[in-house]
């Protein structure tokens, strides 16, 4: 921890006037959001069904996609970064977690990122082992069955 109480590393996340609507809608998902994260922070992210709060997080996740999707205005960075140029020092966990699992064995799923990353085969099950260290699930067999995880164990795996 540091003198001040959070975790070590981590990246700022900025937001600046950002806005987005989505193709072939009228009006914006979201509009005029500026906000700034530090490494660390916790914050809630509060509203109505369709206020927009998956719309900006996966805006900071750097999933929202391109001009075929949708409409940017403003803008929002990770580490100085766009966001998908910032992939792996954000992530996004969904409510629902069962929609996150991809693979039917707990290694697989916890590999999936290293392949779509294009990290080299001889360090995927290593960094992975590492990742289910991290948030959690170090104890957990890599070929466990992710049917057999509880809801918590999975939000864990999509981290």
């Amino acid at each position: 921890m540091t003198s001040h109480g959070r975790p070590p590393g981590g990246a700022v996340v900025e937001i600046t006037d950002f806005g987005w609507r989505h193709a072939g809608r009228k009006n914006p998902a979201i509009a005029n959001i500026t906000a700034r994260f530090e490494p660390g922070e916790r914050v809630l992210l509060l509203g109505a069904s369709g206020a927009g709060k998956s719309t900006l997080l996966a805006g900071i996740a750097g999933v929202l996609g391109d001009a075929e999707d949708g409409e940017q205005r403003g803008a929002i960075r990770v580490g100085g970064k766009d966001p998908a140029q910032a992939r792996g020092l954000v992530g996004m966990v969904l409510q629902d977690p069962d929609s996150q699992v991809i693979a039917a064995r707990v290694g697989d799923d916890a590999v999936f990122g290293c392949e779509n990353l294009g990290i080299p085969r001889e360090e995927m099950w290593q960094r992975a082992a590492d990742s289910l260290r991290t948030v959690g699930l170090g104890e957990l067999d890599l070929d466990r069955s992710t049917h057999r995880l509880s809801g918590g164990q999975k939000q864990r795996l999509a981290l």
